[in-house]
This record gives C-alpha cells, structure tokens and sequence, in this order.
C-alpha cells in the first residue's frame, strides 16, 4: 500500500500591501475590501472574505483595539500574530515585482527532505502557491492571501519531483515541531490516493504509528490539523483526510476539505466527504480547467500561476482560521474550527453532506455573531452573562452623557466570541420631565391647619384625580384606607398623626391602610403602602418622585406623645420591593435587585402665641441597600430627610403655612460598570464609573401657602412652590385649590 504521496499543480503570474495602522476607520463596508488584488484571487469572493475583514476592522475599531496582546482595527481578521505550519515542497516567498514577501518564521521551519534547518526554498512551486493562499502580502499588487498578515512556518516535505520524501517519524516530527514553534495550523496540502475506507485502524497503527502519535499530542494540545481531502475524484477523501474514522483523539483538530469551481460547484476531480463528513468542509480549489480557472496565487518564480486541486482548497480554510483566530483572539484554535463547520453554508446543493460534509465556508456568516449575544457580567467568559434583549438603564444626562460615547463588549452565545456595539445601545439618558403640577396641586389637596378633626364614626373624602380615603374611628381606635397620589398624607389625617413616615411617603400612585389607637396620651400608629395597581395605573407614575425613589411597598411604626401645647413622637419604617430603586429604570444586567430601606426618625410639633402659631419640625435618618444583576452596584447608602414648617393663624378662618423640605445624601455611591476589554484567556475587562449618591437624592422643596374656610363645607387654599430635585428637574408655581364638602 502506498501510504504517501504528493499532490501538485502548475503555471501563471502577479503581486499584495498592508493596512494602515491609523485609529481613522479606513473602510466603511465590505465592498471597501474587494480590490483589484482582492478580486484576483476569486475563491476570496466565494467565501466572503470582505465581510471577515470589514467585521474584524469594524469591531476592533470599536474596541480600540491594538494593546494587551488584542489586534487593532487594522488587522482583525487578517491573521497578524498567527503562524501556520505549511508541510509542502518549500516557500520562496518573496513577490518578485514588489519585493514583498510573506513572512516566515525561518528560524523554526525545517527542511525534512534534505534534513536541515531554516526555512526551504521550492524547487517546485507547489508549496509557494499554497502558502500564498494563506499569506501573501497585500501590497495593491498581483493577489493577496486569506491571511494576509499570518506568518508561515515552512517545513519542507515535498521534493523537487512532487513526491513526500518524508517518513512517518518526520511527520511526527513536524507537528511537534509546530506546537513547540507556536504554529497551532498545519497546513497539508498532500495526500494519498487511499481512501480512509480502505484501510483498517491495525494497518494504519502499523504503517503510521509516530505520525498518529504525534498528531493526536498536537491536538490534545489544542492544534488544527487541515487535510486536502485528495484528487482522485472518489466517494471518500484520503486516509490522511479521513484519520479521525479510524483513529481516536484526532477529531476535534481536524478538517479535511474538498474542492469546488469558481462557480461554488464540486469539482470533476475531488474527493467527496463520505465518512469524514463531520469534520469536512469545501472551500474553492479551482475549476477543472486549471489554466482558466484555476487559483490564482504565488509562484516560485516570483511571479503567479493558476493551480487546482484540493491542495489550493485546503490553504483556504488554514488561512481562514488563522484570520478569524486574529479577530477572536479568547477563541481557541478548535473553537475556530468548529465555528466554521457551524457556520459553513448548508443551503441548496451543500445540504447533500456526503459532497460537501457541513457545507461551503461562509466567513461573513463565521465572523459575525452565532447564537444571538449576551452582555458578560463576570470576570471570565465562562462566568455569568445578562441577557441582551432585557438589559437597559436611564440615568441622567450628566452621567449618561460619560458613557454613551464608549463601546460595550458582548459575546455570542455559541462560543463566547466579542464582539462591540456603542454603550448608547443600552444607556439612555433621562427624559422623563418633572410632574410639578400634579405634585403642587397634591400639595394644595392637604388638609389645611385650620381643619375641624372629626369625631368619631365614620368619614369618607375623594379628591377627584387625586385620592380617595375612608377611616372609621370608634372607641379610641383609627382605621383609615387610601387609595391615590400621595395617599398615605390623607391617610395619615384619617388617623390624627403629626407625622407621615418618609419611606411612607412615595408621592406615587398607591394604596395604603393604617391602624391607630390611644393609650392614655400616647398613640401608637402602624402605615403600611404599596403600589396601586389596579386599573387605571400608568407605569410611568413610578418617575413621579425620582428623589423619593419611586414606587415601593412601606410599613412604618409612629408612636406620638399629645400634650396641651406641643406634641413629639419616633417612627420606625422599612421599605422594598423598589419599582425603580434610586429613581433608576434599569433592567436585566444593569438591574438593581432586592433594593430595601430603613430609617428612624422623630418628630416635634409646638404652638405658641396660645395656638395661633404652630411649629412642626422632622428628621429622619436612612439606610438604603439594594442587590447587582452584575453591572451596576450600590453601596453604602445613607442619607438624611429633614423638615420644618409653620402655621400661623391670621383668624380662626385664615392661617399662612410655610414649609421647607430637605433630603441630603450622606454616603453611598453608584457604579456602573461596562464590558470594555478581553484577551487571549477570556478574561473580561472594564471600565467603570462612579457616580455619588447625591445625583440621584439631593433635592430641596419650599412652600408658601394661604388657606381660608368659608364655612365647615367649603375652603379655598392658594400657593407658592418651588423645588429642585435629582436629574436635573426644578420647578416653581402658584397654584389654588377649592374644596366644598357635600
């Protein structure tokens, strides 16, 4: 059985330059790719290339790529920093009418036919032209290669006549001699007229026995073994091609590659995929008239020929991984491999797997996104991911105006490959205005100071637009309900409180319920709010009062001591369930989760003048603490809420009310993280910014207000207010209530 032997080709003639390394987006879109040297060397269009380096300048552009080891936009997805392993007759490498050459790393390549070291020339040109497949330069001159920026290490196999001269302990040999030089692509462009069919596992384990040893090493050690899948027009490609059949440990590094025409259509004199379907792929070889539409690439004489075969296939896919390692680069080498089996085109006549195994090589379908993408929330690719669709956060513009300009990293969801889409994708900036008027109007709505208290029974009011409350009072003890904006301060009237607890205070849309009763001149009071979701309910109430937080379910302690002339009392509130916990819309990664609060305060109300001056003061002091969906976090947030008000009474039906309203943000602080970075091992970088409690708390309210009562049924209230708050509203008006009881 004759185990080895070469496949060549022969004749033709041209030239290739390099990118800029500027930060300036050079190309606007694939079609800025296709070049005259591009186009030269058809197979290129074929599989879509110009969409693989559109894609990779693009994505890198975006990432500002080019440090820790990362490609900048100028070569993503040309192969830069990338060696392949060609085993063929030799490389001259350099293009005669430019001088440029492809690179080589001469200092590990060998030479296996005459036993030396350095880089070998070729004496037959079959080995020039399949490296130029994969590397020649591009230099606006005859052809370039997939790769055009990969280096080769050239390890001589093939003599002058065409034959593999090597044994099977040098083919063992020069794939450790690969992974010892870094070259995790071996490029074999030759094979046996053997189909893998015909052999059995013991003749192979005889004949081959370092080779099959040595390269189930290179792919345990993470090495892509590519074979030309052979020329002799059978149903199964080559032992070689086909090793994984019969040899165990081999299949997760190695592609063995059929040939089709310039038109995409199998070729008269390739070997079909068979039983090697699984890890075969096509890619374009040349057409069957080799002179006419054969694979244009370099030629050992300086210049460039057509050739056809498997072996112009072959170099296709090296080059293709090589370049789609340069843009995925916490890709392994067999990830790149099995993305282009997964990606590889299926439709139409590549449907028939026993031709084209999984389908032609599709590199714009390879370098995009496969699976969908997720936003990486952890400190490794392998780590926890957020769901792209879901995931969102508005902030104000000042702070959101820091971000939007930067770039976010995804990953797919096939391999974890990244990929950049703008930051603006996901943060917006706050639009939401302030709803001064509803809130003023709510402000006129209180009960004035010189409100009749109601006796026992029952009392029922409805503020139309408003709220709605109802409290029964019968043998010392209150029970009050409330339903609407601001409910809880009618409701906190219904029951005789001084005090309406901060975290009990939403000024959103809600429901409440209390319960007080007196022992002795001590009344001990519970609130408890939550948000009103029945009908009617908007939710865009919850941006009602960014300061306040927004929506959340409340239950507080009052306990107030009344004496003749002043009366004081402590609250105990807890909070959660936040709606949009420090005034924030976020969701999905950027959510805020488990958001609660708590705070204390005291209370203390004084009348002077004999009653005709009442003086109210509060401070409570907070504690607010919320959960990471991964890349936004809080920490350590306290703050203070101070109020102080006066009711001075011009008559028994007129007073003038004033009252200023503080919250002050003591600590805490809000960082936003965004996925910036990655490198070779998957590990996720980012770049963070930090934004003060204060932005989203601080906020101040004043009020001047006059009330006069007609008679018991009918009041009439007028006002002054003005406020600012977080995000940037402010806002002041004069408004007047009328109220006539029926």
């Amino acid at each position: 059985m004759a185990i080895l032997s070469g496949c060549a080709g022969g004749g033709g003639g041209g030239s290739a330059g390099s990118s800029g390394s500027s930060r300036t987006l050079t190309y606007t879109s694939a079609s800025d790719f296709q070049t005259t040297e591009y186009s030269a060397q058809s197979g290129l269009g074929l599989v879509k290339a110009s969409s693989m380096y559109y894609n990779g300048h693009y994505r890198w552009y975006a990432q500002n790529g080019g440090t820790g080891g990362n490609p900048s936009e100028s070569t993503a997805g040309t192969g830069t920093n990338i060696k392949v392993a060609v085993a063929d007759s030799g490389i001259n490498a350099a293009e005669a009418s430019t001088g440029s050459s492809i690179r080589i790393d001469t200092t590990n390549s060998y030479n296996y036919v005459d036993n030396t070291t350095g880089s070998a020339s070729d004496a037959r040109g079959h080995g020039t032209h399949v490296a130029g497949i994969i590397a020649a330069p591009m230099n606006s001159s005859g052809m370039h290669g997939i790769a055009y920026n990969a280096t080769i290490l050239n390890l001589r196999v093939i003599d002058a006549t065409g034959t593999v001269t090597a044994t099977d302990a040098q083919i063992g040999a020069s794939a450790t001699r690969s992974y010892n030089a870094g070259a995790f692509i071996i490029n074999n462009s030759w094979g046996s007229t053997t189909a893998i069919t015909s052999v059995t596992t013991a003749q192979l384990n005889a004949s081959i026995p370092n080779s099959i040893s040595a390269y189930q090493t290179y792919v345990a050690n993470g090495g892509v073994a590519v074979w030309a899948a052979g020329n002799s027009s059978l149903t199964q490609v080559s032992y070689q091609a086909g090793l994984p059949y019969r040899i165990s440990g081999l299949q997760a590094g190695w592609l063995a590659v059929v040939a089709v025409d310039p038109s995409g259509v199998e070729t008269a004199y390739t070997n079909r995929c068979g039983v090697a379907a699984a890890w075969c792929l096509a890619a374009p070889g040349g057409g069957d008239n080799q002179a006419a539409d054969g694979v244009y690439s370099m030629y050992n004489n300086g210049g460039y020929t057509r050739m056809s075969g498997t072996s112009m296939a072959a170099p296709m896919v090296s080059g293709a991984i090589a370049a789609l390692k340069s843009m995925f680069p916490n890709l392994s080498y067999q990830d790149i491999a099995a993305r282009l089996l997964t990606t590889a085109n299926r439709t139409g006549i590549y449907a028939t797997s026993a031709i084209y195994g999984q389908g032609l090589m599709d590199l714009e379908a390879a370098s995009n996104p496969v699976g969908g993408l997720s936003l990486p929330t952890g400190s490794h690719t392998s780590g926890s991911l957020g769901s792209v669709s879901t995931s969102s956060i508005t902030l104000p513009s000042s702070i959101a105006a820091s971000m939007r300009n930067s770039r976010i990293l995804l990953v797919d969801n096939y391999q974890k490959a990244p990929f950049w889409v703008p930051a603006s994708s996901f943060i917006q900036e706050s639009k939401i205005q302030s709803n001064f008027a509803v809130r003023h109007m709510n402000a006129m709505a209180e009960p004035s100071p010189i409100d009749i208290e109601h006796g026992e029974g029952m009392k029922f009011t409805q503020l139309q637009g408003l709220h709605t409350a109802m409290s029964i009072r019968q043998y010392g003890h209150s029970v009050g309900f409330a339903s609407g904006v601001r409910s809880e301060q009618s409701l906190s009237r219904q029951l005789g409180l001084h005090y309406v607890p901060h975290l009990n205070d939403s000024s959103t849309n809600t429901n409440g319920f209390g319960y007080a009763t007196n022992f002795g001149r001590t009344k001990v009071a519970v609130m408890s709010s939550m948000p009103n979701i029945q009908s009617g309910f908007n939710p865009n109430e919850l941006n009602q009062n960014r300061s306040m937080m927004g929506s959340r379910t409340a239950f507080s302690f009052v306990s107030q001591r009344e004496h003749e002339n002043f009366a004081y009392g402590v609250t105990y509130s807890v909070a959660n369930s936040f709606a949009q916990p420090l005034g924030l819309s976020s969701s999905g990664a950027f959510g805020l989760n488990n958001a609660q609060a708590t705070s204390m305060g005291s209370f203390y109300t004084h009348s002077l003048f004999g009653g005709q001056t009442k003086l109210r003061t509060g401070v409570e002091m907070a504690n607010f603490n919320t959960g990471s969906a991964g890349l936004v976090s809080f920490d350590n947030g306290k703050y203070a809420v101070f109020r102080v008000g006066a009711d001075h009474f011009l008559s028994k039906k007129t007073a003038l009310s004033l009252g200023f309203k503080q919250e002050q943000a003591l600590s805490g602080q809000l960082t936003t993280k965004l996925p910036s970075t990655i490198d070779e091992s998957g590990n996720i970088g980012y770049q963070s910014y930090a934004s003060g409690f204060n932005n989203f708390l601080n906020s101040h309210q004043v009020n001047f207000d006059v009330h006069h009562r007609f008679n018991a049924a009918s009041r009439i209230k007028g006002g002054l207010m003005y406020e600012q708050k977080p995000y940037g509203l402010s806002g002041a008006g004069a408004a007047i209530f009328y109220e006539h009881r029926l």
